[in-house]
């Protein structure tokens, strides 16, 4: 069995993010809209690491009349199934390897690990919860496969989220 770290935290985020919402006006064809933000934000050396570098963070959501892209990070997925509730399609990642440049002995030991671009889909279904006027419980699901031959494995991984919005325009979310 190999070494755990004593830390399992997998991400620590701490970014200041500069948001760029818009909607332009509405016309014939109708345009996207949505919010584009840009910060700094903390992640660990590797997977399980003690050690955290900074690292540019980007998080941006576009909607048009056929899909809506989402991007947090390293990762995006495009929905395609136009409904509020429930959402569908291809995802993706780039995740960072790790080297034998790490300062624990025990991890340091364990073969490297190649850069690998992930490639698959998700599922996510979301519904007003009730708790304030526009809040929103979700859960959403990703499978990812590595086709870059970097970590040559499978990724699943589901998550939860809470969304409370005092205005339309300013919105609060915290999640697992």
């Amino acid at each position: 069995m190999l070494p755990q770290p004593r830390n399992t935290r997998t991400a620590a985020v701490i970014a200041a993010l500069f948001s760029v919402p818009f909607a332009p006006a509405a016309s014939a064809q109708e345009q996207p809209r949505g919010f584009v933000a840009f910060g700094l934000g903390t992640g660990p050396d590797f997977e399980g690491s003690e050690e955290y570098d900074a690292v540019p963070l980007l998080a941006a959501r576009v909607a048009t009349d056929r899909a809506q892209f989402e991007f947090e990070g390293l990762a995006g997925r495009i929905d395609l199934s136009q409904r509020a509730n429930f959402g569908f399609g291809p995802a993706f990642r780039y995740r960072f390897g790790r080297d034998d440049g790490v300062d624990n002995a025990q991890v340091a030991a364990l073969p490297e690990i190649d850069d690998a671009f992930e490639v698959g889909f998700f599922l996510r279904y979301g519904q007003p919860l009730g708790l304030a006027s526009a809040d929103e419980g979700v859960v959403r699901l990703d499978v990812l496969q590595d086709v870059s031959g970097g970590q040559s494995g499978i990724l699943i991984a589901q998550s939860a989220a809470y969304t409370f919005r005092p205005t339309p325009a300013r919105g609060y979310t915290t999640g697992l």
